[in-house]
């Protein structure tokens, strides 16, 4: 069976979901069988920052954190789901690559 499997990423968690609610209720439409949507774990990035801006003084440090989720989406090959898909606009702050794969 061919599988298209979809990797989402993104900071912005809620625009994430939206669009993997998206895919899902596309791929219910066109009959396309699915898998997950699957969470992988969090990434988070920390940063260090110095919070006097000239150097002087006492050492103070603030730490910003950013995390990014991942999820993976897993949908049988179908023609017209996948042109769907690639015309449909997806917020510019989540990351979609889709890979084909065969199991």
């Amino acid at each position: 069976m061919k599988l298209a499997q979809f990797t989402l990423q993104s900071f912005n968690k809620k625009e994430m979901h939206k669009v993997v609610h998206r895919l899902r209720e596309l791929a219910k439409i066109h009959g396309a069988f699915t898998k997950g949507p699957v969470q992988i774990k969090t990434k988070k990035i920390l940063i260090p920052t110095r919070k006097s801006p000239d150097g002087e003084g006492t050492e103070t440090w603030d730490t910003w954190c950013l995390k990014r989720t991942k999820i993976l989406f897993y949908t049988s090959i179908e023609e017209r789901f996948l042109r769907t898909v690639l015309r449909e606009n997806i917020h510019k702050s989540v990351d979609v690559s889709i890979v084909f794969t065969e199991k």
